[in-house]
């Protein structure tokens, strides 16, 4: 026993001390992290320090096309107005300080963002000689100076005043951003933190679509298949926008590229509208609601068509109102929809306005000079990382609103499982009572019957009060057969279907017959039309013998007893109508409930299964039992189909 603990001892401690040494590796591997981190700031911080002095001007003539005309232009701080939609040029002139100090690092001028068509930039040389370096997102091979989120140009530091023309042409020459920052050299294998921002939302990004394809695998159900593809969508499109598949597959291809992006940003709003439209439709929204998304999503889809044959101008003044009115549109959906729950209803409506407020931001900043550049840039990063994360907590609200209601219909479906299995175990009990009840009682019966038959031989029967006693004794053996047939045919009832052979059946006669087999026959008055039936035999002798046997007991001695029987073309009615005293006016509604008996016709032999055992035989042929009742008079209706 102690050499089993000191080898659990052992083990336990070898355990242990694994689980330490990984846990001071994952530590140290997240310190070393961190103060590289560290290091990169620090860096960041002193080479923003280190950078020197610069300035940006703009030529105020926009017709200007060479650098002649450049270089003697009217500049001026804040750039001029733009005219109309289309692709245009503008000429910047930046200006660097001399620097009195030489420094290691290099300078490097940084233009953002990547899909500027074409750039230009033109730097004199202290010889007096130009040079001229492009790039662009429309020149092919160009890549020498692309980085991700722009471009940068390396520049030489210099005791002297530096000025560079730059020439952009594109589609939004107005959202331009520029920059003079300390260039890393290129012996020094640290990455610039300039594009940290951009890492950390494609790292985000890919995180969310992660998250939505991993929950479509576990879940495959319509919100979590389209916020998969909508997140998707929106890692393209920042790996895009961004110059990544430029860098990385589309170099040689920049015009794919551009079509690419454009088509995405066309998408994304479709994809938004897509997975709105499977969270509200689940609450029953307004009926304007599907209508208006199906407007916007043709709208997106003429977008993509414009854009895909060129007129990338229609296409912008296409998408600015759908960016503008999606959210409106889906947050006014979601307030009209009264059955949508309180905090998902309040994120519902808040997080379109909040995008579309972002939307909004973005467009007025990168209407500014470039100064605000960076600002339109965070805004932008703060729209998508705001809607991915918005459109998750959607989808996991209503995953886990949906996860309780399965629970609770599961639970449910279990209570009802067992309380169905409780019923069946006491039905069969029940079941095996009455067969074994009716099968002990038969067999005495019958032989009291036979033993019966043989006394009421002339030989044997001397007295008349004799004679009468046994028929007493005989009908209340009757009596006792019936209640067992009654209780056997009930218990088959409800046990199983029974068997429903149907047949002809001449109701008229069968009626006759029945009356005719009475003690009483001279008290029922007939008015039967001929009228044959489709209909199990047996079921239907036993409605109407039940009729006129519940007609003849309760009501008075010698009173008549009316049947009528009418017949039309599809269906069938007879009526049985009797005479009842006032104190014995049964119940309507317990009269065709089991054991159902009148307080004051307890003297009266019978079980309450008669009218019952009707009911239920009604319901199996798919005929009608109805009771009429008025002081004095009882009258039950059987309607059957011919």
């Amino acid at each position: 026993m102690n050499t089993l603990c000191n080898k659990a001892s052992g083990v336990l401690e070898a355990a242990l001390g694994h689980l330490a040494e990984e846990a001071a590796a994952r530590a140290a591997r997240m310190l070393a992290h961190g103060l590289r981190v560290l290091l990169f700031w620090l860096g960041w911080v002193l080479s923003a320090a280190a950078a020197p002095a610069w300035q940006i001007e703009h030529c105020a003539d926009t017709g200007v096309r060479q650098l002649p005309e450049a270089v003697t232009c009217q500049w001026q701080a804040e750039p001029p107005p733009r005219k109309g939609w289309g692709e245009a040029s503008r000429w910047m002139r930046v200006r660097i300080a001399a620097q009195s100090e030489p420094t290691p690092e290099l300078l490097a001028l940084q233009v953002q963002p990547h899909f500027l068509g074409r750039i230009d930039l033109h730097q004199q040389s202290p010889e007096g000689l130009w040079q001229h370096r492009s790039a662009g997102n429309q020149l092919p091979g160009s890549q020498a100076f692309a980085v991700l989120g722009g471009y940068e140009f390396p520049l030489t530091p210099h005791p002297q005043e530096q000025l560079l023309y730059l020439e952009v042409q594109s589609q939004n020459v107005h959202a331009i951003g520029l920059k003079v920052k300390t260039h890393w050299r290129a012996d020094q294998a640290v990455p610039g933190l300039g594009r940290v921002d951009i890492g950390v939302q494609l790292g985000l990004l890919a995180m969310v679509a992660l998250l939505a394809m991993i929950g479509f695998a576990l879940h495959p159900q319509r919100v979590m298949g389209r916020f998969a593809l909508s997140s998707v969508n929106m890692l393209l499109c920042m790996a895009s926008g961004s110059g990544l598949l430029a860098l990385t597959w589309l170099q040689d291809h920049p015009k794919l590229d551009e079509l690419l992006f454009h088509t995405l940003v066309c998408l994304r709003v479709s994809l938004w509208i897509w997975v709105s439209q499977a969270l509200i439709d689940t609450y029953k929204p307004p009926t304007w609601f599907g209508k208006a998304c199906g407007a916007l999503h043709a709208a997106v889809a003429v977008a993509v068509a414009l854009n895909l044959l060129g007129f990338q101008t229609a296409t912008y003044a296409l998408m600015l109102p759908l960016l503008l009115a999606t959210p409106v549109v889906l947050a006014w959906a979601t307030w009209r929809t009264q059955e949508v729950p309180a905090p998902f209803k309040r994120i519902l409506t808040g997080g379109p306005l909040l995008s579309g407020a972002l939307i909004v931001l973005v467009l007025v900043l990168a209407l500014l000079p470039p100064w605000a550049f960076d600002a339109a840039r965070y805004a932008a990063w703060m729209t998508d990382v705001a809607n991915a994360l918005v459109l998750l907590s959607l989808v996991v609200l209503q995953q886990r609103s949906q996860l309780t209601q399965l629970q609770e219909v599961r639970e449910e479906l279990m209570r009802a499982r067992l309380q169905s299995d409780f019923e069946r175990r006491l039905l069969a009990e029940r079941q095996v009572l009455i067969d074994m009840l009716v099968h002990e009682l038969k067999n005495p019966l019958a032989s009291i019957r036979l033993a019966l038959a043989s006394l009421f031989a002339p030989s044997q029967v001397h007295e008349q009060a004799n004679a009468r006693r046994l028929h007493n004794i005989q009908r209340s053996i009757e009596d006792m057969t019936n209640v067992l047939e009654r209780c056997e045919l009930m218990n088959a009832l409800e046990q199983q279907q029974p068997d429903t052979h149907l047949s002809e059946l001449e109701l008229a006669t069968l009626l006759q017959d029945l009356v005719n087999a009475t003690a009483e026959p001279q008290r029922f008055r007939l008015s039967l039309m001929p009228a044959t039936v489709h209909s199990h035999p047996d079921f239907l002798r036993l409605v109407a013998s039940n009729l006129l046997d519940n007609a003849l007991k309760y009501s008075p001695p010698g009173s008549a007893i009316d049947v009528e029987l009418h017949a039309g073309a599809t269906m069938v009615q007879l009526k049985v109508r009797n005479l009842v005293e006032t104190e014995m006016q049964p119940d309507p509604d317990k009269i065709f409930s089991r054991y159902y008996r009148h307080p004051k016709a307890q003297q009266v032999r019978g079980t309450g299964l008669g009218l019952f055992l009707v009911r239920e035989i009604c319901q199996k042929m798919g005929a009608q039992i109805a009771f009429k009742g008025s002081a004095g008079t009882v009258q039950l209706s059987l309607e059957l189909a011919r």
